[in-house]
């Protein structure tokens, strides 16, 4: 990639060669790669405020929280949308290496 380039670039099954995919099942995230289990955590949507302790406008924006099933603390969050049938985690506002991801809805 080049650096000094305008534009997104755009992530695909056909461009990285794998497929991902998640599953939301009451407090369950699955999630697969090429179809196999990757990972499995709990999961909660809250408002970042609830997490952050912070006093920023972006503390009223939802994110989703996983949870480790081995000793139930906090692994990751990241906030999101839903637009339609798909589902935007918002990378990008909590690391510097990733950005958005685009769930469509099976």
């Amino acid at each position: 990639m080049n650096w000094g380039q305008q534009g997104f670039l755009y992530l695909t099954p056909k461009t990285e060669g794998y497929t991902l995919a998640r599953q939301f099942l009451n407090d369950t995230a699955r999630f697969f790669r090429n179809g196999r289990p990757d990972s499995v955590y709990t999961y909660k949507v809250l408002l970042l405020t609830e997490i952050s302790g912070t006093n920023f406008p972006e503390d009223y924006d939802p994110v989703v929280v996983f949870y480790s099933l081995h000793n139930g603390l906090r692994d990751s969050h990241v906030p999101l949308k839903i637009c339609g049938n798909y589902l935007v985690f918002q990378y990008q506002y909590v690391t510097s290496i990733a950005g958005e991801t685009i769930w469509k809805k099976q």
